[in-house]
């Protein structure tokens, strides 16, 4: 195992209201607290998303989502560990937190996944099945050795 903990926070982060964005936040502060990690990738403070304007002429957004699948796809292949946010509001899974958890399981099968969920929506089998650790508990994100993750699964309700 590496001596390194470098993690990879997938999940959504824009919502008008910020909520997703704020939950996030929470995420990260409580796995930079974690005495096993070493570095958290945020893909919403990377370069290309803090200064995006998304109202942009519609050249310059597909410049801006380039720049950022591949600033994304970097990160992925340097990650140690993924970090999913499952919670997606009203809108069931989000695509961008699917897609790199898929991505990276598929690349990396040995290296582990983690989902924490906050809300009572159906965890879609996919993840679940991805992921090493499963928790609904936030301080778990500050506590649990990444570096030798227990398995703990996810036992509800699926879709």
């Amino acid at each position: 195992m590496s001596e390194t903990m470098n993690i990879y926070l997938a999940g959504p982060f824009f919502d008008e209201q910020n909520i997703q964005r704020d939950r996030a936040n929470r995420v990260a502060e409580k796995l930079r607290s974690n005495p096993t990690v070493t570095d958290v990738f945020v893909p919403m403070d990377s370069d290309e998303n803090t200064s995006a304007d998304f109202t942009q002429a519609l050249d310059k957004q597909h410049e801006w989502g380039t720049m950022t699948y591949n600033s994304d796809i970097e990160e992925l292949s340097k990650a140690d560990c993924v970090v999913a946010i499952l919670d997606f509001y009203g809108h069931g899974m989000d695509d961008g937190t699917a897609f790199e958890v898929g991505y990276f399981h598929a690349l990396y099968p040995n290296k582990p996944i983690m989902i924490y969920q906050e809300g009572d929506e159906l965890a879609n089998l996919m993840l679940t099945n991805a992921a090493r650790y499963y928790t609904r508990d936030i301080n778990d994100l500050a506590t649990v050795d990444f570096k030798n993750m227990p398995k703990k699964e996810y036992e509800g309700a699926l879709f």
